[in-house]
């Protein structure tokens, strides 16, 4: 596949798009193409446009699929019903949640740094880490 990414087709859809010269063809593999982009990709593509603290549920992970699946049947009309519901079947929500509570301070790692330093220490070494 030549497109690394799903939106790299938008280009070609929208060049093709009001072509009766082989809109056929260039429909049929845009949407193999994006199709398998998503299935992939999708993930991937969440984590990276949502902010980790809007995703800390496997229902704000769903909240998000949607939305941005919404944008995909706009940007990309051809795509089946079909092949939207496997776009999301391939999503797994657990996975995207433990990436996104990685991104967060776990209250375990700080009773760690605190039972070694008194409180002013550790005032001092939170504003140390600001500068």
């Amino acid at each position: 596949m030549f497109c690394n990414d799903y939106e790299d087709f938008g280009s070609i859809w929208e060049y093709y798009k009001d072509s009766p010269f082989a809109k056929e063809n260039v429909v049929s593999f845009l949407q193999k193409c994006v199709k398998k982009s998503l299935e992939w990709n999708v993930e991937s593509i969440l984590l990276e446009r949502t902010e980790a603290s809007e995703c800390t549920s496997c229902e704000d992970v769903d909240y998000a699929l949607e939305r941005f699946l919404e944008g995909v049947q706009e940007d990309y009309p051809f795509l089946t019903e079909e092949e939207i519901d496997n776009i999301r079947c391939s999503v797994d929500s657990n996975r995207i949640v433990r990436e996104n509570e990685g991104c967060f301070y776990n209250e375990s790692d700080v009773d760690d740094v605190q039972k070694g330093l008194n409180e002013d220490e550790y005032i001092e070494g939170m504003f140390n880490q600001l500068l």
